[in-house]
């Protein structure tokens, strides 16, 4: 719809820096995110086997106060904690690093778009009213 008010006004091209920008964001987002869950599941089963070593040592309290092996017990669940914290903090670094790369995309398709649309303007074929107009369009485009 909007594609047809772009080339209503006589500047398809602003279309085509707009669809540009939002394919550019779904290439990204594809791209990322399946690299990202691979990350999750790294996290999630690192996470699964920390809390099976406090289960296995709550369950068998006993048997690890018997062999007084308490501090082996914490430097296994250490172990475990410390590797959690390292993929939680790559899996929050992948997130930023898609959000970055998302806002870019967008970035890159309203900066396209409205520079086509200044030149259109500067050389006369639109008003300063129908730049308005396509900026605020390609604004509500890429915002929720």
């Amino acid at each position: 719809l909007t594609s047809a008010v772009f080339a209503k006004i006589g500047v398809p091209a602003i279309s085509l820096c707009v669809v540009g920008g939002a394919a550019l964001y779904t290439w990204y987002t594809v791209a990322l995110t399946t690299m990202r869950v691979g990350q999750r599941r790294e996290v999630n089963g690192a996470s699964k086997r920390a809390q099976d070593v406090v289960v296995d040592s709550l369950l068998n309290f006993e048997t690890v106060k018997l062999f007084a092996s308490e501090a082996t017990e914490a430097r296994r669940y250490g172990g475990f904690t410390t590797a959690l914290s390292e993929l939680q903090v790559k899996a929050q670094d992948s997130l930023s690093l898609l959000n970055w790369g998302q806002t870019g995309a967008m970035q890159l398709g309203m900066l396209g778009g409205l520079l086509v649309a200044c030149g259109a303007t500067a050389g006369g074929g639109m008003s300063v009213g129908d730049f308005v107009m396509i900026q605020l369009y390609i604004t509500q485009l890429f915002r929720p």
